[in-house]
């Protein structure tokens, strides 16, 4: 099962950019705001150098294009005929994936290898999630997809926490 899984992901992130595999007729405006949490690392972060500000702009985008995914282009589309592709889900896909290789690069750059199976908690949420949307259990896949939300977003703050503590955050 997880290996179906992470070759759906790399086929959404490549042949099927485009397309969602969440063929819900309805939303959840709890997924949304969950996204919103991903603006809280913003503030956290110092503009230093480049990198900071790069790194802010991930967190911004990513917010932006993952309430638009995961809320309010299903939300439009479901008033106004139902769930279309749209380059919005691979864009999403896209800074998820820029996110966690980036978060994974500075982890190892300014504290060790030991802060990296932390990724584990919120890869398993994700894994449910789809896992739930495979299963076309709605449930199941809301409290997964807020939960890799909210998961993910404590562990970014939590080694960013870590990371200021011990450099001043990319000094």
């Amino acid at each position: 099962m997880v290996v179906n899984i992470f070759k759906q992901h790399i086929e959404l992130l490549t042949t099927k950019f485009n397309e969602s595999i969440y063929a819900w007729n309805k939303t959840s405006i709890f997924i949304g705001l969950s996204v919103l949490c991903y603006l809280v690392p913003i503030f956290l972060i110092k503009d230093t150098n480049i990198w900071t500000t790069i790194l802010k702009l991930i967190f911004f985008f990513q917010t932006i294009f993952g309430f638009l995914s995961d809320y309010l282009i299903p939300f439009i589309q479901l008033k106004t005929g139902g769930r279309k592709p749209t380059i919005i889900h691979g864009i999403d896909r896209l800074l998820v994936f820029i996110l966690i290789i980036t978060i994974i690069a500075i982890t190892l750059v300014y504290l060790n290898f030991k802060y990296i199976i932390l990724i584990i908690i919120p890869l398993y949420f994700i894994y449910k999630s789809k896992e739930a949307s495979n299963k076309k259990d709605w449930d199941k896949y809301i409290i997964n997809h807020i939960l890799w939300h909210i998961t993910g977003l404590l562990i970014i703050c939590f080694i960013l926490y870590k990371i200021q503590l011990k450099h001043k955050l990319f000094e």
